[in-house]
């Protein structure tokens, strides 16, 4: 690697000093944010602190966007998985019906706690409000109820 040329040196020193960053400085010079930092103490580089000042308000605002930007593709991202949990959970409420039409109590519990979980994850990437109930959790009452169900087709059929 070749040393920076004073002149490199001389623009990375004026960046600076105008209230580039020290990554960005060392841009200029082609070595590491750390190497300008270290440089500009020992050499007592003095920065101008309106433009300092100007640039970290630019940078910031850089931050804001990027942070927003972000969130927005989350955002479509989290629909798009709470719409395909509820096209899944579609096909897992047909398993249970189909399961239930072939007596397969197995696949019907199986198929019936898929179904479950897959409406709680639509609804929580969605943001719809879910609801916390205290007692027997929503997989006991759901094979209480399959159970149940199973007991009552074996008494009539």
């Amino acid at each position: 690697m070749t040393s920076p040329t004073p002149d490199q040196w001389a623009q990375a020193r004026a960046a600076w000093e105008a209230g580039a960053s020290n990554p960005e400085a060392a841009k200029f010079v082609g070595v590491a944010g750390e190497t300008v930092r270290n440089r500009a103490k020992r050499e007592g580089w003095q920065r101008n602190d309106e433009e300092a000042a100007k640039r970290a308000a630019e940078r910031a605002e850089r931050s804001q966007a990027a942070r927003m930007e972000a969130e927005r593709k989350w955002a479509n991202r989290r629909s798009t998985e709470a719409d395909a949990a509820g096209i899944t959970a579609a096909r897992a409420r047909q398993a249970i019906v189909d399961a239930l039409t072939a007596k397969d109590d197995k696949m019907t519990r199986a198929s019936a706690i898929a179904y479950g979980i897959l409406i709680d994850k639509a609804q929580l990437l969605s943001g719809d409000a879910t609801a916390r109930i205290d007692g027997p959790s929503a997989h006991d009452r759901a094979v209480g109820i399959l159970d149940e169900l199973a007991q009552r087709r074996r008494t009539t059929g």
